[in-house]
């Protein structure tokens, strides 16, 4: 694995500022991973895991830098067993965290969340679960009237079987439980992402419980203030496709991002919907090349969507972070790829007033058998 990397750049158009770019490595000696970026007044604050503080066991893992990609503050948070964080946003005095816990809540892992500071001080940890026999992951968080809707999904154990439902946990600004609702049917159904939108909230995930055959389809469901189905839709094809990320259109509708394995060879390919208000399909389409390409995230922008995730089709070495810029049409304005010999994946990102920052992990650079990978690319999702 090569060193640290550390490149910072400017460009100039006239006399003024124009775009800072970054592309960096955080991490210790093991493995760590960024999952999720948020912008803040003065920089971006990530979240993932981390392995550097505790032999063999991961914390959550919370970065805050400043606009130029230097690290101000970092956090690890978690017990004596595995923590993971996935999802962030910003409060009036400071953050709201979810992942998942095997360290609190049941048996097995609980929903996580923690409130922090604005220093990254953690004021309260919460686990949520409804069975000590069962796992519960946390995906996704949205802000309430009164509190946060955190999504994920349970897996529930019953003798030699399992049922996985989409989950929801309605909590207060203390984290106090105020609801809890599961979604889904008889198959197998998770929640992966969550927005609030107008008259309540639109939550994405994969769903095996509303279609004839075989195989999961992406599913949508939205959702009114106390959980009650307004609709209900899934999308795909004739095998399997999920919906890892949800962002609004122009319009009132959605752009959903994911994966589909429903091509001849049944590999991987990027896979994004653009639906309407109420959840009807306007289009589907496919993105990548002869063999695995994947999304995890989608923003959008004035000028359309960039769409974050791996592809090993155009890639440096194993797989590389992918880039990819479109319109509300579907059609590719741009993309890009980045990493070195090894694996380098995009799991979160966000847009800024000059371009986009991307995070995830990465096998090529670093310290560690893998780092955090945080990239700031321009507009064009270039570095220079």
């Amino acid at each position: 694995m090569q060193k640290i990397i550390s490149i910072v750049t400017a460009t100039l158009l006239g006399t003024a500022l124009h775009a800072v770019t970054f592309e960096k490595a955080y991490g210790g000696p093991d493995e760590d991973l960024a999952k999720s970026v948020i912008v803040t007044d003065d920089g971006f604050t990530v979240i993932g895991q981390t392995h550097a503080h505790r032999e063999r066991r991961a914390d959550m893992y919370i970065i805050h830098m400043d606009k130029k990609g230097n690290k101000l503050w970092s956090k690890a948070i978690g017990g004596r067993d595995d923590e993971e964080g996935d999802a962030i946003l910003a409060t009036k005095d400071g953050y709201m965290a979810v992942g998942t816990t095997e360290s609190f809540g049941s048996d097995r892992s609980s929903i996580y969340t923690v409130k922090l500071d604005k220093e990254g001080d953690a004021q309260w940890q919460k686990a949520y679960f409804s069975s000590d026999d069962s796992y519960y992951y946390g995906t996704g968080i949205a802000k309430t009237s009164d509190g946060f809707k955190v999504v994920g999904w349970e897996n529930k154990l019953e003798f030699f079987d399992a049922e996985v439902f989409g989950y929801v946990v309605d909590i207060d600004t203390e984290g106090e439980r105020r609801r809890t609702r599961r979604y889904g049917s008889e198959d197998d159904d998770m929640l992966y992402d969550v927005i609030k939108t107008e008259g309540g909230y639109v939550m994405v995930g994969a769903s095996e419980s509303f279609r004839d055959d075989y195989g999961f389809d992406a599913w949508a469901v939205k959702i009114d203030e106390k959980g009650k189905v307004l609709w209900n839709r899934i999308y795909g094809w004739g095998y399997d496709e999920s919906a890892y990320a949800i962002a609004p259109a122009k319009d009132g509708g959605f752009m959903l991002a994911g994966i589909t394995k429903s091509n001849r060879d049944k590999r991987d390919e990027v896979y994004v919907v653009r639906i309407d208000k109420n959840g009807k399909m306007l289009w589907q389409n496919t993105y990548g090349g002869r063999y695995d390409d994947e999304a995890f995230d989608i923003v959008a922008d004035k000028e359309g969507y960039v769409i974050t995730g791996l592809t090993e089709s155009n890639s440096h070495g194993r797989e590389d972070l992918y880039l990819l810029k479109i319109d509300d049409k579907g059609r590719v304005v741009w993309d890009r790829n980045y990493g070195g010999r090894d694996s380098d994946v995009g799991y979160g990102l966000a847009a800024t007033d000059d371009g986009y920052i991307v995070v995830g992990e990465t096998e090529s650079y670093g310290n560690g058998r893998k780092d955090a990978y945080i990239l700031k690319v321009n507009k064009k999702g270039l570095l220079k």
